[in-house]
């Protein structure tokens, strides 16, 4: 993977993570910037904004974060 950029599409919306500010060639609408580090802790500092893209999005969605559907089918508790 290394530094370069990742496109995730999220619906109809595209956020991209960059390593550094520069023009993007695909129209987005949210960029998030990881700063440049060794190609192997990339995908751990790439996750971060994007799992709070995660949650952000399923606010404004209106949906609970806290109990999200179908946990209990892979977690079970004792």
């Amino acid at each position: 993977m290394g530094n370069e950029s990742i496109l995730v599409s999220v619906f109809p919306l595209a956020f991209t993570v960059v390593d550094h500010f520069t023009t993007l060639p695909l129209p987005t609408m949210g960029l998030f910037y990881v700063p440049k580090v060794d190609e192997h802790f990339v995908g751990s500092l790439a996750v971060i904004p994007l799992q709070l893209l995660g949650y952000y999005v399923s606010v404004a969605k209106g949906l609970d974060v806290d109990k999200p559907r179908n946990l209990a089918k892979s977690v079970t508790v004792e």
